[in-house]
């Protein structure tokens, strides 16, 4: 793979004033589209949230959120407008808990347009990542998957092709990205909004009119690098594929828990948390939805301190007014609202799974072990 050198420049962030906190094993960091900031709740019980850091620069988009080694936390942030070719990156939050927190770019423009998942790689020492520039596509979009390591240079793993290429299913319009979570996988699990078969007869949002897949991006241990499995998607969410009742047309989020052989997405259009279930060998077995009636799901994480999921609800199609943080069982049972009137768009458990092992609290998901 190239490797892209990326600038490395502050980008005129500015710290709104927010409150020193030390934060409770299982709370939740979660990036607010509402505030343009990052804010902190308790995943234990329903409560107040608590400013981290604002952004002052009304572009930031910010998406996923992960902690690396390092100590800091970083965040997608896809700026407006789309597809932005100079001011998307990576950005590092330092000191988030002290009530001074900072934010610096660790990766500014090309080839990330509009990151959107972020998961930390021990393998590879490097974030993964996918940007989705979305529409209007144009000459110099750059829709893909990428890593990009603490000093800041990125590398692509998989560029999505334009027009995306047929026969269906394909890899069409990436949202979000997991770790595999079968034991001694080191590859991804990465969700798409389109490219299955099924066709959308009443689409809410008239460009996304096929079926929604998650495709495998499998780590290369010969070359330290990954790519995408082009052979087919693990889950193409047509009926005709899952043998479900109906397909499912707008999967977005993707968690799971560690060590087991399924996963969980959140379908927006659907307002519902769907379940996968694959073989020891990463194939689908099977998909069984486990809670519907949720107000546009959007991000769904894994918290292993409740054994809970978490979810942000974005409260509408075209609108976050009714936007909320919820959570539920692994099973579906348990709804509660955490958190109301904010949109989240990305969530961190405390510690994150980059900082538990250098933490001592690595052992805590084995503990877990009793789900999905």
């Amino acid at each position: 793979m190239k490797a892209i050198a990326t600038l490395i420049v502050l980008a005129g962030f500015a710290a709104v004033a927010s409150a020193q906190v030390t934060p409770a094993n299982g709370d939740i960091i979660f990036t607010s589209e509402t505030a343009n900031g990052v804010k902190l709740i308790s995943g234990a019980a329903p409560g107040g949230a608590t400013t981290l850091y604002l952004s002052s620069n009304t572009a930031t988009r910010f998406a996923g959120i992960r902690q690396a080694p390092d100590g800091n936390y970083y965040v997608a942030d896809g700026r407006f407008p789309f597809p932005n070719t100079t001011d998307a990156g990576i950005v590092r939050i330092s000191n988030i808990f002290s009530g001074s927190a900072s934010a610096s770019q660790l990766t500014q423009g090309n080839p990330l347009q509009n990151p959107l998942g972020l998961e930390w790689s021990n393998t590879t020492n490097e974030f993964i990542t996918n940007s989705n520039p979305g529409s209007p596509v144009n000459g110099q979009t750059n829709d893909g998957l990428f890593g990009a390591n603490l000093a800041g240079v990125v590398r692509q793993f998989y560029q999505e092709p334009f027009p995306v290429p047929g026969p269906r299913p394909t890899f069409d319009s990436s949202f979000d990205l997991v770790p595999d979570p079968r034991p001694g996988s080191r590859d991804y699990l990465v969700t798409t909004v389109n490219g299955g078969l099924a066709i959308n007869p009443t689409p809410v949002f008239g460009f996304d009119v096929t079926a929604s897949t998650v495709w495998r991006l499998r780590y290369d241990a010969g070359l330290n690098t990954y790519a995408l499995d082009t052979s087919g998607p693990v889950v193409d969410f047509s009926a005709s594929f899952t043998g479900a009742a109906n397909s499912f047309y707008n999967t977005r989020g993707i968690t799971a828990v560690p060590g087991t052989n399924s996963f969980f997405v959140a379908d927006l259009e659907a307002g519902a948390i769907n379940q996968v279930t694959m073989n020891a060998a990463g194939a689908f077995v099977s998909q069984q939805t486990i809670i519907t009636g949720l107000l546009f799901p959007e991000s769904v994480e894994y918290n292993p301190y409740t054994n809970k999921l978490v979810i942000a609800e974005r409260g509408g199609a075209f609108s976050t007014a009714g936007a909320r943080i919820s959570d539920i069982n692994l099973d579906g049972s348990g709804y509660r609202v955490l958190y109301a009137g904010e949109h989240a768009r990305g969530f961190a458990i405390v510690p994150s799974p980059a900082s538990a092992a250098l933490l001592g609290v690595g052992g805590l998901v084995a503990l877990r072990r009793r789900r999905k």
